[in-house]
């Protein structure tokens, strides 16, 4: 089974956030979700940009950075699958303070903002 073969409430209820979310909740965060896949150093947002939506992984791993002295992107951290990524931004209305990119292939759940608040 991959992780697309997975129904998306189950991916985001294995969220540490979301476990505790109602079914009902669930079941609306996931009628109002998507499937996205990245692929290997494709960039999911850079730090700044507005912040659209919620990313639950389900397979693959992203890397959390910023940018540093000299061009540097110093890695803050690795998400794996069951991080949730993002929220932060949606829930205070303020512009990403990170950049994420996937380290390998990876499929991600995409909940929209109006969706996730």
């Amino acid at each position: 089974m991959t992780s697309r073969d997975a129904p998306i409430d189950a991916v985001l209820r294995d969220t540490p956030l979301l476990s505790a979310a109602s079914d009902d909740t669930i079941r609306a965060l996931a009628r109002s979700s998507r499937w996205r896949t990245l692929e290997k150093d494709e960039i999911l947002f850079v730090a700044g940009s507005k912040a659209t939506n919620v990313f639950a992984v389900a397979s693959g791993t992203l890397r959390v950075f910023t940018s540093g002295p000299g061009g540097t992107e110093p890695t803050l951290a690795l998400l794996s699958p069951g991080d949730l990524v993002g929220e932060l931004g949606v829930l205070d209305g303020i512009p990403r303070s990170t950049s994420v990119g996937a380290l390998r292939r990876s499929d991600i759940v995409e909940v929209p903002a109006a969706a996730f608040r």
